[in-house]
């Protein structure tokens, strides 16, 4: 059974602080998303899933397994790169929060194959 989720933030940049931000909601069984770049907030694609297409995206996010992830994925002794941040909640449960510097977890390009079907913004060279 596919637990109802309510939002996903994803946040990934740079140590020098540029970076890229998506916050997916689902309501009424529709998913919508908007990502911009976090030092222009106020330029944001913004696109919705019928609810057919949304049934589909969010039984392939269930499947990565976010919910098994570690709270921190972290290599240690490297001041630049890359961080990410991952918030998201399913309904009736709290909210979770993931993080990581370098580190990914083992499926992470799965989530990001997943997350830019309905919002891409990461150039996969860059990760």
């Amino acid at each position: 059974m596919i637990e109802l989720l309510e939002y996903l933030i994803l946040s990934i940049g740079t140590f020098s602080g540029s970076g890229k931000k998506v916050e997916i909601t689902v309501d009424n069984g529709c998913v919508s998303a908007k990502s911009f770049e976090v030092s222009n907030p106020e330029q944001q694609d913004i696109k919705k899933l019928s609810r057919k297409k949304s049934k589909v995206w969010l039984e392939e996010l269930e499947s990565i397994g976010i919910n098994r992830w570690k709270p921190r994925y972290h290599t240690p002794y490297i001041l630049d790169g890359t961080q990410w941040e991952l918030e998201y909640k399913y309904d009736g449960k709290r909210c979770r929060h993931i993080s990581g510097c370098n580190a990914f977890p083992e499926n992470w390009d799965d989530f990001l194959e997943v997350k830019d079907k309905i919002t891409p913004f990461i150039e996969p060279e860059r990760i």
